[in-house]
């Protein structure tokens, strides 16, 4: 069983504070995953167990006398984690913390379609955030959205919180630039859940709009250009649209 400190944190760099503590097991997120993963993997408990509980390295029990080693050519000695299941654990222990933390039903946590063309955010999720705002942003609107995005996103030991919010950033900007067309309140708002493997904390950064109206602005800009893409890459850590729009330091 694994402890972990759910954080939540205002934008990139805003200072932490913890909601509550969450347990979580091998079972506990498998029965996540059967209900919220976006991919179908059968036995998520060992994955989990080997991935994150009780790391397990796995060596190639055969001598590979193919190529001889040199620089250009590296013999692979032991088994890497695979992407998709850090995925698929990521998303899961994003979808206890809505859960067991903030509460949510299981129909209040709606999992997105992910386009081969445009990475889209994991969820939507319906929630009042009024209460976790008072602590975070007391100074933030009043008139905040019921539906937020979240993306979640699990990086292997010793990987850069930075470079994990950097490649989330572009999936909520992709639902603000779809979702904006039909929603203009939603644009700003969104979630990451971040969690490094061997970390005591899951970390929930939460986006708000400083300048909304500005993103707005941007946002049809280049929708009529057509040019979502553009829109979707200004979104980074250090950029004038993160920055200057979206409350990421108070």
């Amino acid at each position: 069983m694994k402890q972990l400190n759910c954080r939540f944190i205002l934008g990139a760099f805003g200072t932490p504070h913890i909601a509550r503590q969450i347990s979580v097991d091998g079972p506990i997120v498998d029965g996540s995953a059967s209900l919220f993963s976006s991919l179908h993997i059968l036995a998520m408990d060992r994955h989990f167990t080997e991935y994150v509980d009780q790391p397990v390295t796995h060596h190639f029990e055969q001598t590979h006398g193919i190529y001889t080693p040199s620089p250009q050519v590296r013999i692979q000695s032991k088994k890497k984690t695979a992407n998709d299941i850090s995925g698929a654990i990521g998303e899961s222990l994003a979808a206890i913390v809505c859960r067991d933390v903030l509460r949510l039903p299981t129909a209040a946590i709606e999992p997105l379609c992910v386009y081969k063309r445009l990475k889209t955010p994991d969820f939507r999720i319906t929630w009042d955030s009024r209460t976790i705002m008072q602590v975070l942003a007391p100074a933030s609107p009043q008139a905040l959205p019921s539906t937020w995005p979240l993306e979640a996103k699990m990086r292997q030991q010793g990987s850069s919180k930075n470079a994990l919010i950097n490649a989330a950033l572009p999936q909520l900007a992709a639902y603000w630039f779809y979702r904006g067309a039909f929603d203009s309140a939603c644009v700003g708002y969104g979630l990451i859940s971040g969690y490094i493997n061997g970390s005591d904390n899951i970390d929930i950064h939460v986006f708000i709009p400083n300048q909304q109206q500005k993103l707005i602005e941007l946002r049809d800009f280049y929708h009529q250009k057509n040019k979502s893409q553009e829109f979707i890459k200004r979104f980074k850590i250090g950029s004038y649209e993160l920055e200057g729009c979206i409350d990421s330091s108070s």
